[in-house]
């Protein structure tokens, strides 16, 4: 409950936020870029650790501007690596642990229906919450390839698609929870399409801090409410 309106939905971003996947994206990263571009990861900058690959990441506004700026990829290349990046996550073994106490925060929040919105493969993150025991915790899950390229993230109809799915256009609050500045522009993109449409439904974004520690105060536009610890979450929904 927000205020007098109840909260019909949480819904993920899944990188950073349920699951650190920074060892496994920086090496599928690397292994594209070298792919594509034949430049040895170890010469740039953002790929020759793997903390230079977080601050990079959280730099850019998104993977295709890391992608063309640090890397020298072409747009028309960007689609053919969003394409690979499904196989390589899959065939990658790199391990991606849950954040600690994001297994207990579902379960304290187990009332309401729980959906991802990625730009990761839903295979993938299919795969990897099946192997966790924890794919049944959600009940949809929107990845890379369910949204066009050009509607992908800040564009928000991803997470429209899941809201949809999750609540019906119900009346009340949906939390979204992302741990970078594009999920917060998602949220409010969210809420521009939602009161066009005369929808009375309020989309609060809430940063997950606890993963890398970002700066929110830093970025364009700072989230609702900030989680220090997952348990953050479940305080803020209960409102």
């Amino acid at each position: 409950m927000i205020g007098t309106r109840p909260v019909t939905a949480v819904i993920w971003d899944y990188d950073g936020t349920l699951v650190d996947t920074r060892a496994k994206n920086w090496k599928i990263t690397r292994d594209i870029v070298q792919h594509f571009t034949g430049t040895d990861p170890d010469t740039i900058e953002a790929l020759s650790s793997l903390d230079g690959y977080t601050i990079a990441l959280h730099h850019y506004h998104d993977w295709r501007h890391l992608y063309m700026t640090e890397f020298g990829m072409s747009e028309n290349t960007l689609s053919e690596a969003g394409r690979l990046w499904t196989e390589y996550q899959l065939s990658d073994e790199t391990l991606a642990p849950i954040y600690a106490g994001v297994e207990s925060a579902l379960g304290k929040l187990r009332n309401l229906p729980h959906g991802i919105v990625s730009m990761n493969s839903k295979d993938n993150i299919e795969r990897s919450l099946a192997k966790k025991s924890l794919l049944d915790r959600f009940e949809f899950v929107i990845g890379y390839e369910e949204v066009s390229e050009a509607r992908q993230k800040p564009a928000p109809d991803g997470l429209l698609m899941c809201l949809d799915q999750l609540t019906g256009m119900a009346p009340g609050h949906v939390a979204y929870v992302g741990d970078h500045q594009i999920d917060i522009e998602c949220a409010r993109n969210a809420n521009q399409a939602l009161a066009s449409d005369g929808c009375d439904i309020h989309v609060f974004a809430i940063g997950a801090a606890y993963g890398i520690g970002a700066e929110f105060s830093a970025w364009p536009e700072e989230p609702d409410y900030t989680a220090q610890c997952p348990d953050d979450i479940v305080s803020i929904v209960r409102r």
